[in-house]
């Protein structure tokens, strides 16, 4: 993994994404097993009535879905892209 920025005046790591890279890619692989493992541990304490249900979902459930958001930030940010050189000419 690269050097990884921390939040300033913790040793919390920033969650980030290479936009460019796959989302297996390890930076990439690292944040979204961060996003699932939090969702695991704090989920049900931020969306109370989303506790029985998120215990029961398997990780590779939680991890399918987590890769599934970042396909989709993935596609909109490229379209973003073309849009902007589009109207840059």
């Amino acid at each position: 993994m690269t050097t990884w920025p921390k939040i300033i005046g913790t040793e919390d790591l920033v969650l980030r994404f290479r936009w460019d890279k796959p989302w297996d890619d390890e930076d990439n692989f690292y944040s979204i097993q961060m996003i699932v493992s939090y969702m695991k541990q704090h989920g049900g304490s931020v969306v109370p009535s989303a506790g029985t249900t998120l215990k029961a979902i398997s990780e590779d459930d939680h991890q399918k879905r987590v890769v599934d958001k970042f396909f989709g930030f993935q596609k909109g940010l490229r379209e973003l892209a073309s849009w902007t050189r589009r109207i840059s000419i």
